[in-house]
C-alpha cells in the first residue's frame, strides 16, 4: 500500500477508526487473512512471477536466496531502473524509497541510501570518480591520525584524549549483545570513523549516542558486501568471518560509513552544538503537536509532571534506534532519507505518533513511576512492518493537516 499517497488525501481518521476497532492481536489476524488471500491471488499470476524470476536471475548477485514476492520484485525492479540510469531521478527515487526498500535485496538498500545522501552524484558517469576521491580523502585523513590513535596518551592534548576516552567507553556498548560489533576490528573501525569525525567537526565534537547512528550503516553496507544473508545471520557473525575480510574491503567499508555520517550529521548540526538546541526545539515542538491533537494526553501528562525530555530525548538525539527492532529502525530510515527534511522535521512527527499510539494505556497508568518507565522501554518489540507503515502513514498526516498550526502557534 502507498500510505504516503493514500494519507495525502487526508484520510487520516480512517485508519484511526480502523485500528481502534480491533486489539493488536485481532490485527495481526486480519494480517495474516489478507496474507492468505494474497497468495490465493498470486498463485493466479503464476506466470507473470515465473517471467520476473526468470529476469532476476540473470544476475544472481543482486538477490539473497530467498524469493522476492511478487509485490517486492516490481518495487525492486523499479527502483533498479531508475538508479541504473545516467541521470538519476532523485524525486522519483526518494518517492519509492519512501515506501521502504525491500529488505530481499541487501544491495538495493545500501545503493539507495549512497544516492540519498548526496554520497554519490546523481550523474551516473561521475560515480566512480566521487567514490575514488572519497577514498583518497579519507586515507588521508587516517594517516594524520594515525599517530594519535597508535599513541593516544603520547600525541593527543587534553582534550582530544577526553574524546578518545569517551568514544572508547562507548564503543563497547554498541550492540553489545551481536558478536559482529564485539569483533575487535569491527570496534577499531567504529572509534577511528567516530575519533575522526570528532576531529574534522570541533564546532560539536563527540556526542554519545554517534557510535548509535553508525549502526544501521555498519549494517546495510556489510549486508551489501556479503549479499546473500539476513540482518541477524550479520548481526551473529563470528570472528573467523570477519577476520577474513580483506583490508581493503574493510577500508571501503569504512569510507562508506564516515561520509554517510558525515552526510547524515550534516542535515542536524543544531542537535549537537553546544546546548544541542536543535534538540531542544524538536522536543517544544512535540509537545506542540500532543497538546494540538490529543489534549487529553497533553493535560494527563503536565498532570502527572511528567517531563518530555525525560523519555524523548533518546528518542530524538538517537533518532528511536533503541526503540524499534533493527530490522524496523532500518525501514524507518529508508523514510527519513527519502523525506526533504526527514531527520529534522518529519522525525519529529514520527516520534509524536510513537507517543500518541499508546494513549490509552498512558492515561490508565496513576503513578509516575509506571509512566516513566512504560516511556523508557516502549512495548515496541514485537512490532512489524505494517505497524511501522502505519505509523508514518500518521506522521504523514498529521504534518500535512496540522503543519500550518504549529507555525503560527511558535
Amino acid at each position: 500500500m502507498d500510505y504516503k499517497n493514500k494519507f495525502s488525501k487526508n484520510i487520516f481518521t480512517e485508519v484511526i477508526q480502523e485500528e481502534q476497532k480491533s486489539t493488536r492481536k485481532n490485527e495481526k489476524e486480519n494480517i495474516e487473512q489478507k496474507q492468505e488471500k494474497n497468495t490465493e491471488n498470486h498463485s493466479e499470476k503464476n506466470q507473470e512471477n515465473k517471467e520476473i524470476e526468470k529476469e532476476n536471475s540473470k544476475n544472481e548477485n543482486d538477490l539473497p536466496k530467498k524469493t522476492l514476492s511478487l509485490k517486492d520484485q516490481k518495487k525492486s525492479q523499479k527502483i533498479e531502473k531508475i538508479i541504473n540510469q545516467q541521470f538519476i531521478n532523485i524525486t522519483e527515487l526518494k518517492n519509492l524509497c519512501w515506501q521502504g526498500i525491500p529488505f530481499s535485496n541487501n544491495n538495493l538498500r545500501a545503493e539507495c541510501w549512497k544516492f540519498l545522501l548526496g554520497f554519490y552524484p546523481l550523474n551516473s558517469e561521475l560515480k566512480k570518480n566521487a567514490v575514488q576521491r572519497k577514498k583518497d580523502e579519507y586515507s588521508e585523513m587516517c594517516r594524520i591520525y594515525s599517530n594519535a590513535l597508535s599513541n593516544p596518551d603520547s600525541e593527543m592534548n587534553e582534550q582530544e584524549l577526553k574524546t578518545y576516552r569517551q568514544i572508547q567507553k562507548d564503543v563497547p556498548r554498541t550492540m553489545p549483545e551481536y558478536p559482529m560489533f564485539q569483533n575487535e576490528k569491527i570496534k577499531f573501525m567504529l572509534t577511528r570513523i567516530l575519533y575522526i569525525w570528532s576531529m574534522r567537526h570541533p564546532a560539536s565534537g563527540y556526542v554519545q549516542g554517534f557510535n548509535d547512528l553508525c549502526v544501521p550503516f555498519f549494517i546495510v553496507f556489510f549486508l551489501d558486501f556479503f549479499n546473500h544473508i539476513t540482518i541477524n545471520e550479520l548481526l551473529n557473525k563470528g570472528n573467523d568471518d570477519l577476520n577474513n575480510i580483506k583490508e581493503d574491503h574493510y577500508f571501503e567499508l569504512e569510507t562508506d560509513i564516515y561520509y554517510s555520517l558525515t552526510k547524515l550529521l550534516d542535515r542536524i548540526q543544531t542537535n549537537y552544538t553546544h546546548n544541542q538546541p536543535g534538540i531542544v526545539k524538536m522536543i517544544k515542538r512535540m509537545e506542540l503537536i500532543i497538546e494540538t491533537v490529543d489534549k487529553e494526553l497533553y493535560v494527563y501528562l503536565k498532570e502527572k509532571e511528567i517531563d518530555y525530555v525525560q523519555f524523548c530525548f533518546r528518542w530524538m538525539n538517537c533518532f528511536l534506534i533503541r526503540e524499534f527492532p533493527i530490522n524496523l529502525m532500518i525501514r524507518l530510515w529508508d523514510t527519513y532519507f527519502s523525506e526533504e527534511n526527514g531527520f529534522s522535521d518529519f522525525h519529529l512527527y514520527v516520534c509524536a505518533c510513537l507517543l500518541l499510539n499508546f494513549s490509552e494505556k498512558l492515561k490508565q497508568m496513576t503513578e509516575f513511576q509506571d509512566l516513566i518507565v512504560f516511556l523508557q522501554n516502549l512495548p515496541t518489540s514485537q512490532w512489524s512492518l505494517q505497524d511501522i507503515d502505519i505509523l508514518l502513514a500518521k506522521s504523514y498526516s498529521i504534518r500535512e493537516l496540522y503543519s500550518s498550526i504549529f507555525k503560527d502557534k511558535e
